[in-house]
């Protein structure tokens, strides 16, 4: 089989606990690769939601999973 036939897939899976500001400068590193991410899963546990701030990359692939409690 030949290597170039072959996709890597790369997905992230990132939990967060009342981080947003941390949550901002991931998302903005994830934006900025040259092999963007096929998936990024945001599982969120904290008091103030982060869904608002993954609202804003509409050009990432992010699926949003609030988990209460964490």
């Amino acid at each position: 089989m030949s290597t170039d036939s072959v996709r890597t897939v790369m997905a992230y899976v990132v939990p967060t606990k009342d981080r947003p500001a941390d949550m901002g400068k991931l998302l903005e590193s994830l934006r900025a690769q040259t092999d963007a991410p096929d998936q990024i899963v945001v599982v969120d546990g904290g008091d103030e939601p982060v869904e608002g701030l993954c609202a804003n990359y509409q050009d990432l692939p992010i699926h949003y999973i609030r988990c209460r409690p964490p």
